[in-house]
């Protein structure tokens, strides 16, 4: 792993890229005030750990949800052929959550810096709790430790939870 270009408990990077399962592009802004967001950028995904990325979030798609959290998946796909691929795939394996690309890779640039792999984890407001960036998407964390990642987050909120001497 990396020294990441973000710090912990700073608003996060709006963006806004188009989806291969969405008719319009989406915005990190549609989320605010409304979902936390756990935000997975995989380099490619042609690649076998990327792919394995992917289906274990959608697998546990509706616990994520529960925990009012959007899963925001973003590659950077230069050609057509690697948005065709990637579409092709969500397709395939019934991806429900927005999968996005990022043609010039400013987005994957932003958070990122120039490695090519990273799980972030934000609350409701946009601000971050959790980082991990590698080179590759097998060094990243798994998807139970994204999804304690968020339960702690979800845990965070003052409406949610509110103390009990109140």
């Amino acid at each position: 792993m990396t020294n990441p270009p973000l710090q912990i408990r700073q608003i996060i990077p709006l963006f806004e890229l188009p989806a291969v399962n969405r008719k319009t592009r989406i915005s990190s802004w549609d989320y605010k005030q409304h979902y936390s967001l756990a935000i997975a950028f995989i380099p490619n995904v042609g690649d076998p750990d990327c792919c394995a990325l992917l289906l274990s979030l959608a697998k546990q798609y509706r616990t994520y949800r529960d925990l009012d959290t959007e899963i925001l998946a973003i590659a950077h796909c230069p050609t057509v052929n690697e948005v065709e691929q990637l579409r092709t795939f969500v397709t395939e394996h019934n991806i429900l959550f927005p999968v996005l690309w990022d043609t010039e890779g400013r987005v994957r640039e932003a958070y990122l810096g120039t490695v090519q792999a990273g799980i972030f984890v934000g609350d409701r407001y946009g601000e971050l709790y959790m980082q991990a960036i590698a080179n590759h998407a097998r060094e990243l964390p798994q998807e139970t430790e994204i999804r304690e990642w968020v339960e702690y987050v979800d845990m965070q909120c003052a409406e949610c939870f509110p103390p009990p001497w109140r």
